[in-house]
């Protein structure tokens, strides 16, 4: 009798043994497939979210610059020729040689002569329009935008005549600190007139060669520098 009670205690025995060892594989086994699934669907997610990002590269044309700005990267477009509507005729008006007497400018007068009888020029571009896009895109970044009307003697570019500031044809288009924002100025006249070099026999000949640029200022990170933009084409001289 006491064979079969320790027999019986050692079936028992073996059999919750062998139930648990079941439950042990069991619960190793499920966590082992929760692992997988926990792994896959947090590697998914990763692969989602990097796949979702937008990788953003700065690609500079040839002249614009990149420029950190307020800790982050930013590229600057700077403003090119092809930015640049402008009218390719410059309209010329004649003028008495009593008109205005203190706006005239001797052009080419290398030898100091005596041009008071001549008549005098004046001059008109119907319109320069710069990239309305570009204008604000920079806003923050430009200080001044100013077109000049530049004279040359002949069609020789190295002939370009350097005028004072307040003699020159310039057209402010943009300026720092003012509440009025433009792009586009309209029917821009010289303040100055003009006497040219020709011969007083050769009636209303002025300028005869003519190119524009734009002159723009640039602020960055508290620096200024100033950017030329030239127009490869001659205007066209128009008389009145």
């Amino acid at each position: 009798m006491e064979n079969q009670k320790d027999y019986t205690k050692t079936r028992w025995f073996a059999l919750t043994s062998l139930i648990l060892s079941g439950v042990s594989i069991f619960v190793t086994i499920c966590l082992g497939v929760l692992s997988f699934f926990l792994v896959k669907s947090v590697s998914n997610t990763i692969d989602s979210f990097n796949n979702n990002q937008e990788i953003v590269t700065l690609q500079p044309r040839d002249g614009d610059v990149i420029i950190q700005e307020d800790g982050s990267y930013k590229l600057l477009q700077l403003i090119k020729i092809e930015d640049i509507e402008f009218t390719a005729i410059l309209q010329e008006t004649r003028y008495d040689k009593d008109f205005k007497i203190e706006n005239r400018v001797d052009l080419f007068n290398s030898n100091n002569q005596d041009w008071s009888n001549r008549v005098s020029f004046g001059y008109t571009i119907e319109k320069i329009s710069i990239n309305a896009d570009k204008i604000m895109n920079l806003f923050k970044n430009i200080s001044s935008i100013v077109a000049y009307i530049d004279f040359y003697e002949s069609s020789d570019i190295t002939t370009r005549l350097d005028l004072d500031d307040s003699d020159e044809f310039k057209i402010v288009i943009f300026e720092e600190n003012t509440n009025l924002i433009s792009n586009t100025v309209i029917n821009a006249k010289s303040n100055k007139t003009y006497v040219t070099n020709s011969p007083e026999h050769i009636p209303n000949n002025g300028v005869n060669y003519a190119k524009i640029r734009i002159e723009i200022r640039y602020k960055i990170n508290e620096m200024i520098f100033s950017s030329s933009v030239l127009s490869n084409n001659w205007l066209v001289i128009k008389e009145d």
